[in-house]
């Protein structure tokens, strides 16, 4: 049964911002279409986390980036490669979160935009996956679901996710 989501940041649920040289709590953060109802939807019925590979930013720091952009009630859990000394696809990356959560890896699903870091790293610790993005840009990874933004998480996918002990006979392979 899915008890929980992690969403990647950049390019899933805010304009990609690089942190080379500023923090990303410096930097004015713009929510992609839908993102902020989708967290919505699904804060509601399950556990959320973010896991962001970053280059300078502190999971902290991510936390002021929620509390401006009016996500702080939400109640998500924020995890940065740098707060946790890995960076996806390294499975301890996906397992920290997942421990902190109190969830198995097979309780959780993986929502992201990049094949090899979202998608390869987390299936291969036993997770189900959701691609955000383009199918022909997925190369030989297979998700379990394809979505063109994290908008299309609802309806049919969002009760997939919410109640889904069937979600990858439901979703395996399905473009929304």
């Amino acid at each position: 049964m899915i008890r929980g989501v992690i969403f990647d940041l950049g390019n899933t649920l805010v304009q990609q911002v690089v942190d080379a040289q500023v923090s990303l709590a410096a930097v004015d953060m713009k929510l992609l279409p839908g993102a902020r109802e989708c967290l919505e939807q699904i804060c509601r019925r399950l556990k959320v986390a973010v896991l962001s590979n970053t280059e300078r930013t502190t999971s902290e720091e991510l936390e002021q980036v929620f509390q401006r952009l009016g996500l702080d009630a939400l109640g998500i859990s924020l995890f940065t490669s740098v707060s946790i000394g890995f960076r996806k696809p390294a499975p301890e990356a996906f397992m920290q979160v997942a421990d902190a959560l109190g969830l198995a890896p097979a309780e959780l699903v993986m929502v992201g935009n990049d094949p090899r870091e979202d998608i390869a790293g987390a299936q291969a610790i036993g997770m189900h996956t959701v691609y955000v993005g383009r199918a022909e840009d997925l190369g030989a990874i297979v998700p379990d679901l394809v979505v063109a933004g994290v908008g299309a998480l609802s309806g049919e996918a969002l009760e997939a996710l919410a109640f889904g002990n069937t979600f990858q006979k439901q979703c395996r392979h399905k473009e929304v």
